[in-house]
């Protein structure tokens, strides 16, 4: 029971990672096609 709280923080901040991951993605495709227009 009490590690079970700790297992939701462990996913909600793998969530988080994976979301700024996937915007540092997104941003850095549009600078490079910006560069390539």
């Amino acid at each position: 029971m009490r590690n079970k709280p700790l297992k939701k923080r462990k996913i909600y901040f793998w969530f988080i990672n994976q979301f700024q991951v996937f915007k540092n993605e997104c941003n850095s495709r549009k600078v490079q096609q910006l560069d390539e227009l």
